[in-house]
Formats: C-alpha cells, structure tokens, sequence
C-alpha cells in the first residue's frame, strides 16, 4: 500500500500513526528501564564501598582498637616468623637475659633490707653480687680441686661400675647388658687417630668456647646489675605507656612474680644446699669415695626435678655407693634417703617453703623436660622458675568462677569399703596428723600463696590503690589483712573486775600502701 493511498483513506492513516506512537513509547520504556537499572546499579556499588569502609558515625564502622589490634597483630606474627628463624643464633642471648631476670628476683629481698638500712638501691645491688662472688670463690676455692679430683675418679671408674652393674642383673635376672667394650674402643681408637692440627683445633675450639663463656658469664652479670639497680625507673617507664588501671595490674603481676620467684628460688636453693649436705656427712661416716659430686648432684636434682627428681638424685650415690663400698652400703644410702625425705617433706620444707607457690607436679614435669630440650640441664634448672611465673601471671590476670552443683566432678561415692582400705585410710590420717601436730603450733607453719590468696590481693588493689611496702611480700600484706579483718572471739574467757587492770590494746596499725609518697608510720604502744 503507497503512502497516497494511505493519506486517501483515513482509518489507514489512522492505524499507522497509532502503531508509530506506541513504538516511541515502546523505546522510551526501555530507555527508561535502562537508565533505572544503570542507576541501581551504581547506587549498589556505593553502597557496597560505603560497607567496606564506612565513614565516621556509622554503626557499621568497626571499634578505633579493632585497626591497631590488627597492626598489633600483624607486628606479633611478623616478630614471631622472625624469631622462630632466628632463633638458633638469638637463643644464647634470650638465655642470659632470663637468667638475669631471675637473679635480680632472686637477690631483691637482700637489695630491699640494705635499703631499708639506708643504703642506695645502685650500692645495694652490687654489694649483694659482691657478696654472691665472694660465697662462689670461697666454695671453689675450698672444694673446687676436690671436686674435679672426685669427677675424674668417677668417670674414671664408670667401666668398673658397669662390669659390675651386668654382672649382677646377670646373675641375678638372667640378663646380659650391651658391652661396653666396643663404644670405649672406638672412643680410644678416634682419640689415638687424631692428628696433631686436629688437637690444635680443638684446642684453639676450647679456648674460643672459654672466651664465650666468659663472655655469657659478664652479660649476666652486667644485665642483672642494671635490672635489679635501676628495675624502679625501667617499671615507671612502662607505666608511661599504660592507663591507670593496667598500671595497677602491670604493678601488681610484678610483685607477684618477683615474690614468687625469688621465695621458689631461695627455697629451693637452701633445701638443695642442706640435702647435699646431710648426704655428703652421711657419706663420710660410711667412708663412700667421691661423696662431694655425687651429694650435690642428689641435692639438686631431688629440688630441681618434681615428682621422678628424689629418686633419680637417690640413685646416683646409691649406685655409686653399691659399686665401690658393696650392697650393704647401697643399702644404707638407700635407706638414709628415704628417711631424709620424710624430715624434709614434713619439718624442712614447711618451715622454709612457708611463702612459696604450689606447682601442679604434672604440669612441672612436663615444663622440666621441655625447658630441658630447648636450653639442656641449664634449661631444666630454670623450668620451675618459669613455670611459677606463668602460674601467677595466670591466677593474678584469669578471673575464677565457682564449680557448677554436678556429680561428675566428684568421684563416685564407695558403696562398701572393704577393711583394708578403712585401715590404709585411717592410718594415713593419724600419721598426718602427727607428723603435723607441732607444725600448727609453731610460727613456722606452712603457708602457701594461694590463687584465692591472688584473687584477694588483686581484688584489694583494684579497690584501693594500695600496694604492699616494698621489703614485705604478698603472704604478709594478706595475713594483715586477715589480722585487721578479725573479729573479736566472743567465747574469750572474762577478766573479773577484781582482776589487775588490762593493758591498752594496742592500736591497729594503718593499711600498708606502696605509694610515690611517704608512707605512713606505725603507731607506738
């Protein structure tokens, strides 16, 4: 149909401007449904960047710690990578510096008591090393030849010791133990192949290994001067960088552990000390060769080594007494060790551990055998220590709930208890009540700083602000405690008004702080 004949009849003409009309706004509809979802599209993508990184004021827009905490954290795993890399080159250094954390714990009480008598912190500090020296020179110089004497007798008869040790399980098991011959012919046959530049570099290996020895030894030295001289000002600098209340828990986890550490060390060290030394007279009565090394080895390691270290420690002189002065002799060691323990664990320890923390025997093993295996028998000698730490970190820091009301945290209740069982029962708490009978009715009872003891000494600081003065520990600041939160007994017996007049009590003395300023004296009768 031609556009004439279009025009000529108007219904025609009529249809195609209808059908024009609705194709524009077929395309305008379109036109607009494109432009709405362009429109949707972008207002998708801000509001998709504006959840990523909301501004200001939106509740979206995560905490101001949350970026640091992920620098803190990103700096942690950095420093982590890089010490785990390194640490075969810096571990000698971490070494001496954890061992001359502990002694500058260790000797604070005696700085703090030269303090009180008016001397300087920096004079104290190395008057008390001074003094440590001259103890050391004076114990090496008396029994230091007698000692090496005495070593080199007992690596010296150590092949004896063991012809002897097979031949007796031998006989008496029907066992034979490997030979020693071999290992000691190959140990001759490399030592008599050595070369003399060989020897030359051993020797000039040994002299290096003395030169770093004393190296270390004058590092330890020097960092735990400065420690313990100037541990005031180095606690007041990391202060600086705290807020008022991680001050309070900085300060009161550091007295804690130093209270810890240097109580766990002194301990230790005198109940080591007076271990060797009943064993060393003992052996000498019995006339035991090589008593010195075998005795100080019984000590330390029975101190040093929780659970398993009393028998290892009793073994050595036993052993040793058995292969020289014959059976009976093992026996008599034997015996005198087992008798020792009980004194030790019921009437030594209790008056000299009065301050010192309960470790979990498990717990302390397994520290031992893996400090052991990171730092050898110097490692395994600090495990206590660091272990002690971390347990008082621990209970000063974590926030302890009550047990919920439940039958599964206890041990089933026993429906018949059989007699023997009553009788070992019975028997073992008439022995612990005799054994500790004068022990409650002395001064010197036992006393150990406890998680609830932590919990309130925290809790007291929070409250108050207050610290204990600095020559008194954490026991005694709770035990006045304890004393000014007494109340009176009622069933005290009274006094007649016939009786001679009572002595004014004497007043109570004000709580102890550990303040910038002056404190408080006490108050006279």
């Amino acid at each position: 149909m031609t556009h004439e004949t279009a025009r000529e009849n108007p219904a025609i003409e009529e249809k195609l401007a209808e059908k024009a009309q609705t194709s524009v706004r077929t395309r305008s509809r379109a036109h607009a449904q494109n432009e709405h979802a362009h429109v949707h599209n972008v207002q998708g993508e801000v509001a998709d960047l504006a959840s990523i990184f909301p501004r200001k004021g939106d509740s979206r827009r995560p905490p101001e710690w949350y970026t640091r905490a992920l620098l803190y954290a990103f700096i942690a795993i950095a420093l982590g990578y890089f010490v785990w890399q390194a640490f075969d080159a810096v571990q000698g250094v971490i070494l001496n510096i954890v061992i001359s954390l502990f002694i500058a714990f260790a000797i604070e009480p005696i700085v703090k008591w030269l303090i009180s008598k008016g001397w300087k912190r920096n004079l104290s500090t190395g008057l008390t090393l001074l003094f440590l020296f001259i103890l050391i020179s004076i114990f090496i110089g008396v029994f230091g030849n007698l000692m090496v004497q005495q070593i080199v007798s007992i690596v010296s008869g150590l092949p004896d010791l063991y012809a002897q040790l097979t031949e007796f399980v031998k006989k008496q098991f029907n066992y034979t133990l490997p030979q020693m011959n071999a290992l000691s012919g190959t140990i001759l046959a490399n030592i008599h192949s050595d070369s003399i530049g060989s020897f030359a570099g051993q020797a000039l290996s040994t002299a290096s290994s003395a030169f770093s020895a004393m190296l270390d030894l004058l590092t330890i030295v020097l960092v735990t001067y400065y420690m313990s001289a100037y541990g005031p000002n180095m606690r007041k600098v990391i202060c600086h960088y705290m807020p008022a209340e991680s001050q309070k828990r900085f300060l009161v986890t550091w007295t804690v552990v130093q209270d810890q550490i240097s109580g766990f060390l002194y301990s230790r060290i005198v109940l080591a000390l007076v271990n060797a030394a009943c064993l060393s007279v003992f052996m000498i009565i019995l006339h035991v060769p090589n008593w010195l090394p075998l005795a100080l080895a019984c000590g330390i390691i029975s101190q040093f080594v929780p659970m398993i270290g009393t028998y290892i420690g009793g073994a050595l002189p036993a052993v040793f007494a058995w292969g020289t002065n014959g059976l009976q002799t093992g026996i008599y060691v034997i015996i005198f060790i087992i008798i020792y323990q009980q004194i030790e664990n019921n009437v030594i320890s209790p008056m000299i551990t009065r301050s010192t923390m309960d470790l979990n025997p498990a717990i302390a093993l397994l520290g031992v055998f893996a400090f052991s295996a990171i730092w050898g028998a110097l490692g395994g000698f600090l495990a206590l220590p660091i272990i002690a730490s971390i347990q008082a970190l621990l209970s000063t820091y974590l926030k302890r709930y009550d047990p919920v009301d439940s039958e599964l945290l206890d041990d089933p209740k026993p429906q018949n208890s059989s007699i023997l069982a009553r009788s070992v029962q019975t028997a073992g708490e008439k022995i612990s009540e005799t054994m500790m009978v004068p022990l409650r009715g002395s001064n010197t009872q036992s006393r150990h700083v406890t998680a609830e003891d932590l919990r309130r000494f925290r809790e007291s600081v929070e409250g108050t602000g207050a610290l204990p003065k600095a020559e008194e520990s954490v026991l005694e600041y709770l035990e006045s405690e304890d004393d000014e939160n007494a109340e009176p007994d009622e069933n005290a017996q009274r006094v007649p008004s016939s009786a001679a007049p009572i002595a004014p009590a004497k007043p109570a003395r004000p709580r102890k702080r550990l303040t910038g300023e002056a404190s408080q004296t006490e108050e006279k009768n």
